[in-house]
Formats: C-alpha cells, structure tokens, sequence
C-alpha cells in the first residue's frame, strides 16, 4: 500500500507542475501590451542641397559655393547606413586670376578682331562617388514622426575635383580660350577626399515631409593636372582642400513593411 500511495503522490505532483508553468506563462502573456518599435530595414534616397565655406587650399582660390547632391543608401534594422553619394559644385567668387596676363587695364580680354570681351569666371567641382557609412541614432520627438527617425553620424570618402570655369560674353573669339588652350588656365585639380557629417534623418508616420538636414567638413588632397600657360609651369605642389558646411536633403524612403503587433486581453 506503500508504493500505491507514493505512485499517487508522484503523479499528483508531477501535473501540479506542468500547471503551475502554464499559469506563470499566461501571466507573463496578459502583462504583454505591445512588442514595442519594431526599427525597418531598407532603401533610402536624397536629393540634397548645401552651402558651403571653403578652407585650407580651396579658400584661396575660391569662395563660398553652393552644392546639388544625389545619395541612396541602405538602412538595416538596427540603424547602420552605408551607400553612396555625389554632389555637384557651383560657385560664383574666384579668388585667383589666371588670365592676369591677358587682360586689359579695364579687365577685359582682347578678342581675335581686337573687340573688348568680358569674361566671368566661376567654380566647378564634383564629388562622387563617395562611399558612406554611419549609424543612425533612433530619437523621436513627434508622435507623427516615424520610429525609424534620428540623429545620423556618417563617414566617407571618395574622387574630389574642382577648377575654374570661364563664360563670356558676346564680342569675338578669343584664341587663347579655345579648345585646348582653354585648359591650361582653368586650374583643374583632382585627388581624393574624406567626409564627416552629423545630423538629423526625420520620417514621418504618414503623409508629410521626409528630410534631412545636418553640418558637414569634406577634406580633399588634390593636385594639379594641368601646364599652367600664364606661368608656363605645373604646380606639383599636394593642394589640402576642405570645406565645410550645412546640407538639406528631401527624402524617399522605401522600408520594408514592418506592422508592429500588439495584444488585447
């Protein structure tokens, strides 16, 4: 009688157990309100605008310039960015004159049929293509933001050129600024660049404006490519050339679909 009481107490305890589980799990259950953020993986686009102040090299030769840019990037769940990026140069204010000896005492250049031309000068430049790759920082500060916005550190590097670029005005062809000759005042100069960049990523959670807006330094090492005409030389000399700057984006993003899921008890 002995072990039938024992065999009952075993059994008995044994499906205490397996009960007590299930209620500590269906307790566990009802304290569920909600998974939470559930952060989207996916593709990112911009279309940017910056402005810019030139320093080191750049600012004696150039200005302040404007910048177009285009970037895509991929973003993983856990808020890792990498892509690529490129911006357009454009700038009114050219520092260095190397039509100097060609010019007038009135600033203008003397065309083929002895008429006065005006010539402008201006910047040009290219970026691209950078490859980037940062982290972004989920922070929301509107319930109508998407969880998926915040701050975005990023580093990067890539091809940097910029140089000088000649219009004028009507009034005769000038020999010295055609074709061929044209180059060997223009300044070209070409390298690589690293950039840091710091800012904030906003997406919305419905209908209204994607963007980004942040600070950025690009720092260049370039070099000359070009037999300097006015001076008959080649500056071999490694030019350090940075600017710095905020940038403006308008966003499409293209995450993938992630509902987050909620309990109801």
């Amino acid at each position: 009688m002995r072990y039938f009481y024992l065999i009952i107490v075993l059994f008995v305890t044994a499906g205490q157990a397996p009960a007590q589980t299930t209620i500590r799990l269906e307790e566990k259950t009802k304290e569920r309100k909600s998974t939470g953020v559930n952060y989207q993986s996916g593709l990112i686009s911009m279309v940017s605008l910056g402005a810019y102040l030139p320093t080191g090299d750049l600012k004696m030769r150039f200005g302040q310039h404007g910048e177009a840019g285009l970037g895509v990037f991929y973003k993983t769940a856990s808020g890792w960015l990498m892509g690529l990026d490129g911006s357009y140069m454009f700038g009114r204010k050219v520092k260095e004159d190397a039509l100097y000896r060609l010019r007038t005492v009135d600033g203008f250049v003397i065309s083929d049929n002895g008429s006065p031309v005006s010539i402008i000068t201006q910047e040009r430049g290219v970026k691209a293509p950078f490859v980037k790759i940062g982290k972004v920082f989920h922070k929301t500060y509107s319930s109508k933001a998407n969880k998926n916005s915040g701050y975005v550190a990023q580093v990067g590097g890539g091809y940097f050129q910029h140089k000088i670029f000649y219009k004028k005005y009507a009034g005769g062809n000038i020999g010295q600024l055609t074709g061929e000759y044209l180059k060997g005042y223009d300044r070209l100069s070409n390298g690589y660049a690293f950039t840091f960049s710091f800012g904030y990523l906003n997406l919305t959670a419905r209908k209204g404006l994607n963007a980004y807006i942040g600070l950025e330094y690009t720092q260049g090492v370039t070099q000359s490519r070009r037999l300097d005409f006015d001076t008959g030389l080649r500056n071999t000399t490694r030019r350090k050339d940075g600017m710095f700057g905020v940038r403006i984006a308008w966003v499409l993003p293209f995450l993938e679909r992630n509902e987050t899921e909620e309990f109801y008890y």
